[in-house]
């Protein structure tokens, strides 16, 4: 392929790059729309249950690591009670029980334990940040290898407590047979375990917030008194009483 015919096809891959942009980015101005015109978007009081707790124990590894890896799982858990704790070095399940978690990533620092030690009957995970870096042996591979090792580590010490391990697809970091092969990963979790983590995290009591439109939560009987003109319209309109109810007759030849 010629100098000319790889400008081409690189202008080609790049329009259509921008044009899907365009089309996500209108299609989200459009929901937003509609969102607006329907009252906003609300979260149904009491629809998320259960926590998913990610227990700090360690020092080698800086805090903000967790919160990183928390947001690349934002696919998986964004509207599940999530928080960030910590602690002092003790037993995994003694730590779930501590936190009164449903389920608990336990992020530790020890001499002698494997990268990843997950219980999913037991909802729990321990990923030791110490082994993902005893490869790592020079001040230059540390800087580029290992906080994203520990991110992506912790991101499939959450998929492997919820069930989710292994996926169909390769070249992911639920796929990994060793620290090494994190590297060259992306920090996704494969979409084929979405549905999986989900329903395993369902069976143990863990479910997610509901949010609905105004209007709909008017209809379903749970929205809040309104705040603004546009909500109290809405809720004007859905608890309006009709000015010709219908009307039923009694028949005695079925109320025998």
């Amino acid at each position: 392929m010629n100098r000319l015919n790889i400008m081409a096809s690189i202008a080609v891959v790049m329009a259509a790059a921008s044009l899907a942009a365009a089309e996500a980015d209108a299609a989200a101005a459009r929901r937003a729309e509609i969102a607006t015109k329907s009252g906003g978007t609300i979260e149904r009081p009491g629809s998320s249950k259960g926590r998913i707790v990610f227990v700090n124990t360690q020092s080698d590894m800086a805090a903000s690591n967790i919160v990183m890896a928390v947001k690349s799982l934002d696919e998986v858990l964004a509207r599940y009670h999530v928080e960030v704790a910590e602690a002092g070095p003790a037993k995994a399940g003694e730590l779930k029980a501590r936190f009164k978690a449903d389920v608990a990533i336990v992020i530790a620092a020890e001499d002698d334990a494997p990268a990843l030690l997950a219980a999913p009957g037991e909802n729990w995970a321990v990923v030791n940040v110490r082994a993902l870096a005893k490869n790592l042996k020079t001040e230059s591979a540390m800087a580029k290898f290992y906080d994203s090792r520990c991110r992506k580590e912790i991101m499939r010490g959450l998929a492997c407590a919820a069930g989710g391990m292994g996926s169909s697809f390769p070249g992911n970091i639920m796929n990994v047979s060793g620290v090494e092969e994190l590297d060259l990963c992306e920090e996704f979790i494969p979409f084929d375990k979405v549905g999986v983590i989900k329903q395993h995290l369902k069976a143990c009591g863990v479910t997610p917030s509901r949010f609905a439109t105004y209007r709909v939560a008017c209809r379903e009987g749970w929205a809040p008194p309104p705040t603004n003109d546009l909500q109290k319209a809405i809720w004007d309109k859905v608890h309006a009483i009709p000015a010709a109810p219908m009307k039923i007759e009694f028949d005695p030849k079925k109320g025998r």
